[in-house]
């Protein structure tokens, strides 16, 4: 009875192991297929955005054979950028595959924004709601100091009237670059306009560099115009954003940011303007140019007239179409009229240019009547006119030579080669002095054979002088120039030196903004035609990679409310060299600019 009793109670824990080696078996092939579950999942890196910021929409798929359809994003958002990743991990003994979709977008609208679900192979991701708040906005705390802004000249404008909007960007030194997207404006012209130069302001207590680019619009229809709200997409420096240290790229980050949007009432003709021709511009001018034949005019002789219409404020195709009045003692004959339109930082200039040939037909005074143009003046929001006066033109009668030939053409000199010489001796009138006299009207082929050796020995003598004075001024100047070409460009100007003498003072006394700005008069001094308009373009127009750099990091350091490190004595060494090293080129002559109104 006790052997029975001992067998059962020996065979107690074997029983109760060979129970828990099959669960850990269970656990352990359980264990993998657990991990293997597909499944699809959706995340963002923050919820409330501000207006015109980026958000990074991650989606996570898991043992998943196809990618979700994300079309959907494009309703509500701006996809910057879109990234995808794959990968295997070893989990439990067994291969796990796994992606990631990366979008950063940019949400279309202000208040709640809903991402919506995804689906790929019978799973769903769960739709995500995004807040997003205007800038300023209590607890609302911006990711980049970068923000927008729109001005205009007039919000009221009359139809087909000017109006330049302006295109503020701020950053606190950050930025890298910046591109503005404009986008058309139904029912609206647009004409881009010189950038503007970059300036510093200060908004709440802290400075700012403001980059400006300018748009002259010109609306075609009266009443209310939507000027949408506008993108400017950039980077800004990052550093925490990667980079190459090798290449020693500067770590950057893509950004975008969105104006306000702005409204135009446009208003229609007003009813006290008399013109057939519409024609709003903020100034005209109305010129005119006679040829240096006016004075001593004669029937027959040709007179050139050129009346010149300039506007500020219109395109060239507003201007209207310049005639003169018939007047029956004048044969007129109009040239192709010029048009051309000069872009300037506030606004267009525009000019439409008429000639006419005039050939009186009768001595005696003749008047060209008067001619008006009328416009409105948006400024004072009065119509005005722009009067060429009445033009007398005092005429006498034509030469004896015109008179015994009425049919010559106007302009064209008679002119009768004869057969040969004793021909052309022949004509010549009674009384004169000898027969064997050259009548000076004589073409040159005409002379004598004698003669004409003589003419050809002093002609060919003439022009081996001439070549040999020409080839010793040459000389002469390629020596100059040679001699000048080791000299520092730095000579050229008594102003520019004593500005760059101002930079090394305050290169070992001075702060970082006083040396930023000293630099850009400097830059005034150097290149007055185009002043560059940041230090970045200094840096491209000396052509020196190190000199670039030392100018970026002080830009920044500018701006930066941390400390800087930035020597300033270094930069204007190497300045200096960049000087001593670079040469001269010539500088594209351009358009001869407008007259200034």
């Amino acid at each position: 009875m006790s052997e029975g009793v001992s067998r059962v109670g020996a065979g107690q824990p074997a029983d109760r192991y060979s129970v828990l080696a099959v669960l850990f078996t269970l656990i352990a092939l359980l264990g993998p297929i657990t991990g293997w579950a597909a499944s699809l999942t959706a995340n963002v890196e923050r919820k409330t955005v501000i207006d015109g910021e980026s958000v990074l929409l991650y989606i996570v798929g898991e043992d998943l054979k196809s990618l979700p359809d994300t079309s959907a994003l494009n309703q509500r958002f701006d996809i910057l950028d879109s990234r995808v990743s794959n990968s295997q991990i070893l989990t439990n003994g067994g291969m796990q595959s796994k992606f990631t979709l990366r979008f950063e977008l940019i949400p279309k609208h202000l208040g709640a924004t809903e991402i919506p679900a995804f689906e790929a192979d019978g799973h769903k991701s769960l739709p995500i709601t995004v807040e997003v708040v205007e800038r300023g906005t209590p607890g609302s705390v911006p990711r980049d100091n970068v923000f927008a802004e729109i001005t205009v000249s007039s919000d009221t404008p009359y139809v087909q009237a000017q109006v330049v909007m302006s295109l503020h960007l701020f950053d606190d030194g950050t930025l890298a670059a910046a591109d503005p997207m404009v986008p058309d404006i139904p029912g609206v012209q647009i004409e881009a306009l010189p950038v503007g130069k970059q300036r510093i302001e200060k908004r709440n207590g802290s400075e700012y560099r403001v980059h400006t680019w300018h748009y002259a619009l010109f609306p075609q229809k009266s009443g209310e115009v939507e000027i949408p709200r506008l993108q400017i997409v950039g980077s800004v420096k990052d550093p925490g954003y990667g980079g190459n240290l090798i290449l020693r790229n500067t770590p950057t980050r893509r950004i975008s940011v969105r104006t306000q949007a702005v409204t135009l009432k446009v208003r229609t003709k007003p009813k006290q303007s008399t013109a057939s021709w519409w024609l709003p511009a903020e100034q005209l001018e109305l010129r005119h140019k006679w040829s240096s034949g006016f004075e001593k005019a004669r029937v027959g002789d040709p007179l050139t007239l050129d009346l010149q219409l300039t506007a500020r404020g219109v395109t060239s195709t507003q201007l209207p179409e310049l005639v003169l009045p018939d007047t029956p003692a004048l044969k007129v004959y109009p040239d192709v009229p010029g048009l051309v339109s000069q872009p300037e930082a506030d606004g267009l200039i525009s000019q439409r240019s008429q000639k006419w040939s005039i050939i009186p037909q009768q001595a005696g005074e003749i008047v060209i009547p008067a001619t008006t143009v009328k416009w409105w003046d948006t400024v004072a929001d009065v119509e005005r006119e722009a009067v060429f006066a009445a033009q007398t033109i005092r005429v006498a009668a034509a030469t004896p030579e015109r008179n015994g030939n009425p049919e010559l053409p106007v302009g064209k000199p008679e002119t009768t080669l004869p057969d040969a010489v004793p021909d052309a001796q022949a004509e010549i009138p009674a009384g004169s002095e000898s027969l064997n006299a050259k009548p000076a009207s004589l073409p040159f082929g005409l002379l004598p054979a004698h003669d004409n050796l003589w003419v050809w020995l002093a002609a060919v003598l003439a022009i081996g002088w001439l070549v040999t004075i020409i080839c010793w001024l040459l000389s002469i100047r390629n020596s100059r120039s040679a001699g000048k070409t080791d000299k520092p460009v730095t000579d050229d100007s008594r102003f520019e030196r004593q500005r760059l003498k101002d930079l090394k003072v305050l290169s070992r006394s001075g702060s970082l903004t006083e040396f930023r700005e000293s630099l850009m008069q400097w830059s005034e001094a150097r290149w007055p035609d185009k002043a560059p308009l940041n230090l970045a373009e200094i840096g491209n127009r000396l052509y020196n990679p190190e000199l670039e750099m030392r100018l970026h990091e002080l830009d920044a350091a500018v701006y930066s409310r941390a400390g800087s490190s930035v020597s300033l004595p270094g930069l204007y060494a190497c300045l200096v060299e960049s000087l001593s090293s670079s040469r001269r080129k010539p500088r594209p002559a351009g358009p001869d600019p407008l007259p200034r109104l």
